[in-house]
């Protein structure tokens, strides 16, 4: 998770009927390379539970550990598990705390998150999410949260790779894929907006997708690290041209993050888009702390128009950002008529790699399929196709 705030599965007995691996919707962080195009139809999701949307900045669902229930966000940017300890603070941690009814591994762990640090005590215990549960799942208890200290959820599930883990654990939908209990290795996400009244539509469908979420083929780029689900991004696009006048301007690498709620730019790919909207420019640098240390925000006109929308290319095909998603609110302060954008410049290393962290901005208006085998059964991929909004 790689959020800026308001910028911000050992098998479990299942019923003899009930068995076979199924998929699950649960309520709810470069070169060129070639695309493919899929059907969507070989790919249906079994049950549809909705996902809570909080005011487009956090969506987040139920699930168990021990005997409490805890609201978790299902993060492809992190890998770990993490739920509030007793000692955590009440201004830190809201809701349940874990009853440590589980296995103490008597270690404790230091997580940085993109915003936040989470430290805790590290456990072992059945985390389960509308049926589905990895028995022995490792996972913090947090005595300390500065990351989801101003949010509903109370926890994370991370869906990122396991070199990721700061517990040096396997991740919970690993462990799901090993033993079976779904029916493909993948998990697709629909994130609704409230705008288009499609917010409590959300969902996360773990083993599968849900056709009634998207319209149209699959197009399917393959991970490029397996870390974050980091794919190559060919350029961004704004008014039909490359962003800056060049490819080069704004080609690298994106970590497709659905516990992100905007999309953070290296610095110089952002100063290169804005350069490119008309009436776009910088208006000052703020510190977040935690993994991204300090940011550069834009302000634009507000009545821009979707012509000149970032539309960002995968694989050779464009995916363009809604104008609602674009706008982060009016920004009086920068003059009549402007609005602060939900892009931001920062310049982030991951394994060598300066990333781009694309996240709720982009996921509202394409569904996300994240296959750890992909369609070649080979590789990981990230598949996208349009998602059912209000006038798609």
């Amino acid at each position: 998770m790689l959020s800026i705030p308001l910028l911000l599965a050992a098998l479990t007995s299942l019923a003899s009927a009930d068995s076979a691996p199924r998929s699950i919707s649960v309520p709810l962080t470069a070169p060129r390379t070639a695309g493919k195009h899929i059907s969507p139809g070989r790919y249906l999701a079994k049950r549809d539970l909705n996902l809570t949307d909080f005011q487009d900045a956090v969506y987040y669902g139920n699930g168990t550990i021990g005997n409490g229930t805890f609201q978790f966000l299902f993060d492809t940017g992190s890998s770990d598990v993490f739920v509030p300890d007793p000692q955590c603070p009440f201004f830190q941690c809201s809701g349940e705390r874990y009853s440590r009814s589980g296995h103490s591994l008597n270690k404790t762990v230091s997580m940085s998150y993109g915003t936040g640090e989470v430290d805790g005590y590290i456990y072992q215990d059945a985390v389960t999410v509308d049926g589905l549960t990895s028995r022995n799942q490792t996972f913090v208890s947090a005595a300390v949260d500065t990351l989801l200290q101003e949010s509903d959820a109370n926890g994370i599930i991370g869906l990122a790779f396991a070199p990721v883990s700061k517990t040096n654990s396997t991740p919970f939908f690993d462990n799901l894929v090993a033993d079976g209990l779904v029916e493909k290795p993948e998990f697709g996400i629909y994130y609704g907006r409230e705008d288009d009244g499609t917010g409590g539509d959300s969902e996360i469908v773990l083993g599968g997708r849900n056709p009634e979420k998207f319209v149209g083929d699959f197009h399917e780029v393959p991970v490029v690290q397996k870390y974050w689900w980091t794919v190559a991004l060919d350029e961004v696009r704004v008014g039909g041209k490359c962003a800056g006048g060049k490819v080069n301007a704004t080609r690298g690498y994106a970590a497709i993050d659905s516990g992100t709620q905007n999309i953070v730019a290296p610095k110089a790919a952002a100063a290169a888009i804005f350069s490119s909207i008309p009436g776009g420019k910088i208006f000052g640098n703020t510190s977040v702390g935690g993994l991204i240390d300090s940011t550069v925000q834009y302000v634009y006109p507000c009545n821009t128009t979707a012509k000149f929308m970032p539309t960002l290319v995968f694989g050779g095909k464009e995916f363009a950002i809604d104008p609602k998603d674009l706008k982060a609110g009016e920004q009086a302060d920068a003059g009549p008529g402007y609005c602060m954008a939900n892009i931001f410049g920062s310049d982030i290393d991951n394994k060598g790699l300066t990333v781009w962290i694309v996240g709720d901005v982009f996921l509202r208006s394409w569904y996300t399929v994240f296959n750890h085998k992909g369609m070649s059964g080979t590789r990981p991929t990230v598949s996208f196709a349009r998602a059912v909004q209000k006038g798609s």
